[in-house]
């Protein structure tokens, strides 16, 4: 997978601020994009997104004006992309950009 992120990683938006999986198959590429685009990481949950712990050298950084990239591993059915995009459009966050690394 990790050589299919980095030929992925060509592919995204140049304004990807954050980078955001899909719990538990979609945190793997998620973490790796993030660490690659040199972005905050966070997780699709209950209630929205929620930006996970960046060490000291992401402590205090606020979300920049960008889209976050919402990452799953796979897609089969789609059932799991159309739910996480449903809650994040219930929870209010717009501006997102969704990727699977294999469909």
């Amino acid at each position: 997978m990790s050589v299919d992120v980095l030929s992925f990683l060509g592919k995204l938006p140049e304004d990807i601020t954050g980078v955001a999986g899909i719990p538990r198959s979609g945190m793997l590429p998620a973490s790796q994009l993030a660490a690659m685009l040199h972005v905050p990481l966070w997780e699709v949950c209950q209630d929205g997104l929620r930006q996970l712990d960046g060490g000291m050298r992401i402590e205090e950084l606020q979300l920049p004006e960008g889209r976050i990239l919402v990452m799953d591993d796979s897609v089969c059915t789609g059932a799991a992309m159309r739910a996480a995009r449903s809650r994040l459009k219930d929870a209010g966050w717009h501006n997102l950009v969704f990727g699977a690394m294999y469909v």
